[in-house]
């Protein structure tokens, strides 16, 4: 058995290993599968790969071997607080998987800590140079990579589509790109030789460090100099307090490793202060802007205290449901910003969502991880041990970034594997470990043996399941982008059919189903009912997609979206008379509007179809009440200018249509709507400057080219009204309206004369 339980961990390791060596450079190279799936793909399948040769490792070893760690035990509460969060609130499927690619779920939490501790237990008593090793090998790769990008511009460099723009990478987002390389720059400047003996490799590594700070000035995110330079500050400071404590003198101190580290740490700051003028020197090409959008710190807070009330604030409102508590308790101020309609996901950073999501359950738990990591770093001897140090210090940087910032899964998976490696690397040194039989010799061994494998085997489901979800969604990615290139609507039936089969439960592709519904539903009514066999297939196409409508708000039945798209679906059937269909929509948009009070878009819908049941002063009351909520929001005064035109009230419609040209300016239709009711209103100097402004927006624009020429004609601009219709004539040449009107001016008649 010897062999064989050597054997198992070393293919465990190996899997690890590889997960390390991919898991910041790892993309799928097809343009419908994005970053965070990829490495959603990648953890999963290692990991599932890890654990199970561990466990089989383990039995064939009869021992299940874990450092003496507080950082091992604490960590294990968050898995916990997720666990107890989504059965207390009774959760749904998107609290447990989510996409897949969420970091605020119990498969998350799961997979990070089985992946923090196995990593622990598998490089226990070894040592972790080669895990470090390949952490280096992988983020010189993506500095490589990211800054050939930059210089080289090349359709390979995309990854088969899969960046799509300049400020997107491999590893994630722009932000987590800077994360991950000032890391690397820490971890290689101060750990190289902790790592390597070869001089050469130690000069390659402070090398690419230089390629990475490049980057890190390309990338220039303000709050990334001041971390990095408090990540180095507070390593030279601590090294210089220990060379000192060993009597080591002050010259020697500056002129070492401490006197460079503070040394970089002042540079950084300088940087903090000047990196805009500094990237302003590059070629415009390596000038990079980059646009983040999230909550701020007072937004996260407003609907974390609306949010958790009763026993939300020790269990919070479950795992995943941050973008549920922000539709019902955003800051109605959000509405008069362009972010005014975005789910956000999560809040400010992931420690604070969690904090929303999970209560205080979850806030202890992260609390006790920042502060193992604080009594880690301010003990004596993790002075002493310059790369214990470094690792601590590199823990506490990619903790600090979960609390300030929301990374990618990328860098939480990072986080986990670094607390690991922190753990590995001290019990190494210390030889402090527990070591638990497992067995069926005796009862004791058989109940650890059943506690592990259960535990194993719910980490696995978590992951098969987190799978099924990815791939589900790849699919719907691949449906959409075979729409908008193609327009095969059956090879979009076909990868939206795949997506269901896969994860029936996702709310997301009931809802692609009921959009594809649609598109199906209009290309039947266009060729007409013809025959029995059509009218089967339209019935057929209605009952399923109407299935789709009600399976997503089952399956997620606190997400406003998939209520306004039932809303929206009976909007459409009610349109077209369909019985029943009216009440369904009112009844589907109070859903809408109790699930996003805040929100426009239900008032919006229901005028829509008021407006299409003939009843416009219903539909006039809420698009008045859809701008009390949203005051700014274009389609609500287009349609208001619309109601009032049609009854006469041409002062109104021209105050709603002013409005919409204002806020919409480079909208042409919002120009020649205001136009045309100028014209109506016979301002015509004021008409004509609004339609030459839609026609300069857009030149073969016919109706503004027609209503154009009719108010040069009531100015007395006879010639250029005859000249603009001749232009119009030479786009349409079959309007008998418009050749009609044309005749009358040539022969010098009123342009609408019988």
């Amino acid at each position: 058995m010897q062999n064989l339980h050597d054997t198992l961990y070393t293919v465990a390791r190996w899997a690890m290993i590889t997960l390390v060596a991919l898991l910041p450079i790892f993309v799928i190279l097809v343009d419908w599968v994005v970053v965070a799936q990829s490495k959603g793909f990648l953890i999963g399948t290692t990991l599932i790969l890890a654990a199970v040769f561990w466990v089989a490792g383990s039995v064939a070893e009869g021992v299940v071997r874990v450092p003496k760690s507080a950082l091992l035990i604490v960590a294990a509460l968050l898995p916990a607080s997720y666990i107890v969060s989504a059965v207390f609130t009774g959760a749904s499927w998107e609290s447990y998987i989510g996409n897949a690619t969420s970091v605020d779920t119990v498969a998350a939490a799961v997979t990070f800590y089985v992946l923090f501790a196995v990593i622990t237990s598998l490089w226990a008593n070894r040592n972790t140079k080669a895990l470090l090793f390949t952490l280096f090998i992988s983020g010189s790769v993506l500095a490589l990579f990211s800054t050939t990008r930059l210089l080289v511009s090349h359709e390979w460099t995309n990854l088969g589509g899969v960046l799509t723009g300049v400020a997107t990478s491999a590893i994630g987002s722009w932000h987590d790109l800077g994360i991950f390389l000032a890391l690397f720059i820490f971890l290689a400047l101060t750990m190289a030789h902790a790592v390597t003996e070869k001089r050469y490799i130690r000069l390659a590594l402070y090398v690419l460090a230089g390629v990475a700070g490049f980057m890190l000035i390309v990338n220039n995110f303000r709050d990334l100099w001041y971390g990095t330079a408090a990540l180095f500050s507070a390593y030279g400071l601590l090294y210089a307090y220990s060379l000192r404590s060993n009597a080591v003198p002050w010259r020697a101190i500056i002129l070492g490793k401490a006197g460079a580290c503070i040394a970089i740490a002042v540079a950084l700051l300088l940087f903090g202060y000047g990196g805009t003028w500094a990237q302003e020197r590059f070629p415009q090409s390596l000038q990079v802007v980059h646009m983040e959008v999230r909550p701020s710190w007072r937004g996260t807070i407003a609907v974390g205290e609306r949010a958790l009330t009763g026993r939300e604030l020790f269990f919070g409102t479950g795992p995943n449901t941050f973008v549920r508590d922000w539709s019902l308790h955003k800051p109605q101020g959000v509405n008069a910003t362009e972010f005014w309609s975005v789910d956000f996901t999560s809040g400010v950073g992931t420690v604070p969502t969690s904090v929303v999501t999970v209560g205080l359950f979850g806030a202890l738990a992260w609390g006790l991880i920042i502060c193992s990591l604080f009594f880690l770093m301010f003990r004596r001897e993790t002075w002493k041990d310059h790369a214990g140090c470094a690792l601590t210090m590199a823990a506490l940087f990619l903790t600090a970034y979960q609390v300030l910032y929301t990374p990618g899964i990328t860098l939480l998976a990072l986080t986990f594997i670094m607390y690991a490696l922190l753990v590995a690397y001290r019990a190494r040194n210390t030889g402090a470990f527990w070591s638990v039989p497992i067995g069926i010799t005796t009862v004791r061994e058989g109940v650890a043996l059943v506690i592990v494998c259960a535990l194993v085997l719910f980490s696995i489901g978590m992951s098969v399941q987190s799978l099924r979800r990815l791939a589900s969604d790849a699919f719907v990615n691949r449906s959409i982008l075979e729409y908008r290139t193609t327009g095969d609507i059956d090879m979009v039936v076909r990868d939206v059919a795949l997506a269901n089969s896969m994860y029936p439960n996702s709310d997301r592709v009931n809802r692609a189903a009921v959009e594809l519904g649609l598109l199906k539903l209009r290309a039947l009514a266009v060729e007409g009912v013809q025959t029995e066999e059509a009218g089967r297939m339209l019935q057929g196409t209605l009952s399923r997609t109407i299935a789709h409508a009600l399976t997503a708000t089952v399956a997620e039945e606190g997400n406003y979206q998939n209520w306004l798209t039932l809303a929206q679906l009976y909007g459409v059937l009610a349109g077209s008379q369909i019985e029943g269909a009216e009440e369904h929509a009112r009844q589907a948009y109070d859903r809408v509007r109790e699930t996003n009070p805040t929100s426009p878009m239900p008032l919006l819908g229901l005028a829509q179809m008021e407006l299409m049941l003939g009843n416009t002063d219903a539909a006039r009351e809420l698009l008045v009440g859809a701008l009390q909520l949203k005051p700014n929001l274009p389609i609500a005064h287009f349609l208001l200018s619309q109601i009032d035109a049609g009854a006469g009230d041409l002062v109104r419609a021209r105050e709603a249509a002013v409005a919409t040209a204002e806020l919409v300016p480079e909208d042409p239709l919002a120009w020649y709507n205001l136009g045309t009711i100028l014209y109506a209103s016979q301002d015509y100097p004021a008409a004509l400057l609004a339609l030459e402004r839609a026609v300069a927006l857009q030149a073969n624009y016919a109706n503004a080219l027609f209503v154009l020429a009719l108010s040069h004609y009531e100015l007395g601009n006879e010639e250029q009204a005859l000249a603009i219709l001749e232009i119009l004539q030479g786009l349409e040449p079959t309007h008998e309206l418009l050749q009609r009107v044309i005749e009358n001016m040539q022969n010098g008649l009123a342009p609408f004369d019988e």
